[in-house]
């Protein structure tokens, strides 16, 4: 009797020890796997995406255009205030990559006189945009035909606007013999670049 006292307590024993270490049990091999195939999943996601934004980013830089020097300085107009922008920066950037493809998608020479008080309203009521070069620049520009020599120190592009204004020669400026800004200012594309360039004079005004 004794011996199958001591026979059952035994088996209750090694019943216990059972169910207590099943209920224990370690995650499977499979399940850590998975775990860490989500941590390892996690890097490469974004790497992929900052390579996105690097490969975005160098869309926008251009080093040269047929149509323009590359500026030296930008001046960004909002309705009579004015921020200045410099070379090899992200607005920089974006601004003379799509101001050239305004000029690749049209041309043509508009025959109109700009007088001082159109540039005015321009810089104090409205959005452009303005190229300034620290010296005179030529450019050849030849279209339908026609073919076109800019002498520059400046290029005014109102927003939105189908003119791209030109600054005189300082010499021819400074002798008196014609305005501010030349006659005959180029014809460029004006949707959806102008919408684009806007946007960056807001949010350069906004910072």
């Amino acid at each position: 009797m004794k011996r199958n006292k001591t026979l059952l307590c035994i088996i209750l024993f090694l019943i216990i020890l059972f169910i207590f270490l099943g209920g224990c049990k370690s995650p499977s091999s499979e399940d850590v796997t998975k775990e860490k195939g989500k941590e390892m999943t996690k890097e490469p996601t974004e790497e992929t995406t900052n390579e996105k934004e690097d490969k975005d980013e160098k869309e926008y830089v251009i080093t040269e255009s047929e149509y323009f020097e590359m500026p030296d300085e930008i001046i960004l107009y909002n309705k009579g205030e004015k921020i200045f922008v410099k070379k090899n920066t992200e607005p920089y950037n974006k601004i003379t990559y799509i101001t050239n493809e305004r000029f690749k998608t049209e041309c043509g020479m508009a025959e109109e006189a700009i007088a001082d008080e159109f540039i005015e309203d321009i810089k104090s009521n409205k959005f452009a945009i303005e190229f300034i070069y620290d010296k005179e620049i030529q450019t050849i520009y030849t279209c339908e035909g026609w073919r076109c020599e800019k002498n520059y120190t400046k290029i005014l592009f109102p927003l939105p606007d189908l003119r791209a204004i030109f600054g005189p020669s300082e010499d021819e400026y400074q002798s008196g013999y014609q305005q501010e800004y030349q006659n005959g200012p180029w014809c460029i594309s004006i949707q959806p670049e102008s919408d684009y360039l806007i946007a960056i004079i807001e949010e350069e005004f906004g910072k």
